[in-house]
């Protein structure tokens, strides 16, 4: 637990596989759900990274009892802001002034920082080397139908279904699967107020879910 508490740019010495093993995960079986949600990406620091922000997440939602949703894109990149971002509520963007750079900080104190986001209706934004760069963001020209039709996913009018989702969702989980196709290299996460589930998503499919029956059987 010490390890866990020192700044998360230390445990990259460490390596992927022994960040994952001295997390506290509630099971093996979601450890290595979590490993396959990220097997594709080549570089280690950013594998880090993604697994710092599921535990940071994981660990708010059982530190909060008020229901909460959430939306982060990982990977974001700037030049992306002005045709894909927009920002209805301009209080909501805690990090206009000043980035949050993650890996200069420790897990205890990222999970502070999206406790004071849990509130808000837009996404956070996460830049390729491990800066938040803003919240409270609307994504823009996402169109989960036309990335649906495009993928040659089945389901007609039911996105929900079309994606591979065993319950109904809505805007905040049909834009993040569509944006983790739409922008290259970025992998999305998002939390369901309604049911506390967790979704990370890649290339617009579901890389991991709290019901593993949505995971691909490609990532079993």
């Amino acid at each position: 637990m010490v390890m866990i508490r020192s700044r998360i740019s230390s445990l990259f010495s460490n390596g992927f596989q022994a960040v994952l093993a001295m997390m506290p995960w509630s099971s093996r079986a979601e450890q290595g759900r979590i490993e396959r949600a990220f097997q594709d990406i080549e570089s280690e620091q950013d594998r880090i990274l993604l697994s710092m922000m599921y535990h940071a997440l994981a660990r708010l939602m059982r530190r909060r009892r008020k229901a909460f949703g959430m939306l982060i894109v990982c990977g974001w990149k700037r030049e992306w802001l002005q045709e894909f971002a927009s920002f209805p509520d301009s209080s909501q963007n805690l990090f206009s002034e000043r980035e949050y750079v993650i890996p200069d900080y420790s897990a205890d104190a990222l999970e502070d920082v999206l406790a004071k986001t849990a509130d808000f209706d837009g996404a956070i934004l996460v830049s390729r080397r491990g800066s938040i760069i803003a919240s409270g963001v609307y994504l823009e020209g996402m169109d989960p139908k036309g990335v649906a039709e495009q993928m040659g996913a089945k389901g007609g009018d039911d996105l929900s279904e079309a994606f591979g989702f065993s319950r109904k969702v809505h805007t905040r989980h049909l834009a993040g699967i569509a944006c983790s196709f739409r922008l290259p290299g970025t992998t999305v996460f998002v939390v369901s107020e309604e049911h506390r589930d967790v979704r990370i998503f890649r290339t617009g499919t579901i890389a991991y879910s709290t019901y593993a029956k949505e995971i691909p059987k490609g990532k079993p």
